[in-house]
């Protein structure tokens, strides 16, 4: 195996450890939630979706892993599918679901990214103005505002895809080898 598919290997793996890390903690919450919802019907109806979010995202993570670990691209392009997917759907969410909006803001300031392609994704959101982006894609954000504004400076915005690039190059890497 060449150290570049190597090195691609545990990087892509490390990153799918950070995932599952994320839907545990979702699955922890949910689960937290859930038992001091009482009879709360909104706080038992975001508890069960947290469960669920974190039961996909700790599925997905696992796909990821074993894929990476096991060189199977069919495992590595169904996580990187369901989490563009999951990416996609909770942008279309952000300011009215709170689960959506953390998830966001977690997989944006984990990974230092902004959408999922790039920050241009977030300008198909219909409730963000064009020039609006949440604060977890830019870069120095204090976290004072919910916004912040991609025309105030462009190189203040974080422009990385690095998992679906990651994932990609793997496979491509991987196929190269077959």
């Amino acid at each position: 195996m060449s150290g570049v598919v190597k090195c691609l290997q545990v990087f892509v793996s490390l990153l799918c450890i950070i995932q599952l890390a994320l839907g545990i903690a979702f699955l922890v919450l949910g689960g937290i939630s859930f038992g001091k919802s009482g009879g709360n019907t909104e706080t038992r109806s975001s508890a069960i979706f947290l469960l669920v979010v974190g039961s996909i995202i700790v599925l997905v993570a696992l796909f990821g892993l074993f894929g990476a670990i096991s060189k199977n691209r069919c495992l590595l392009i169904i996580a990187t599918d369901q989490v563009s997917k999951k990416f996609n759907e909770s942008m279309f969410n952000y300011k009215t679901d709170s689960a959506s909006t953390l998830y966001i803001n977690a997989m944006q300031n984990g990974f230092e990214c902004c959408g999922y392609n790039d920050f241009n994704d977030w300008r198909k959101v219909p409730s963000f103005a064009p020039t609006e982006l949440p604060t977890s894609c830019c870069k120095n954000s204090t976290g004072t505002t919910k916004y912040c504004d991609v025309n105030l400076n462009k190189d203040l915005v974080y422009q990385k895809l690095i998992t679906l690039i990651l994932a990609s190059v793997l496979t491509d890497k991987i196929r190269g080898e077959q």
